[in-house]
């Protein structure tokens, strides 16, 4: 699966986005730093598709 390259923000400063499986655009964990940052939520954001995700 490809898609737009993102990196997991631990700071809190990014779009909250909320991991899912399916019906959703998809991400790359971008391993060189270089993506649109972006943070992890439960509810309250966009569903993202993200290959890559640690655990």
């Amino acid at each position: 699966m490809a898609g737009f390259p993102i990196v997991i923000a631990e700071n809190g400063l990014g779009i909250p986005v909320i991991p899912v499986e399916e019906n959703a655009p998809a991400a790359v964990v971008a391993e060189n730093g270089l993506g649109i940052p972006v943070v992890l939520v439960e509810k309250n954001g966009h569903p993202l598709i993200i290959e890559g995700l640690p655990d």
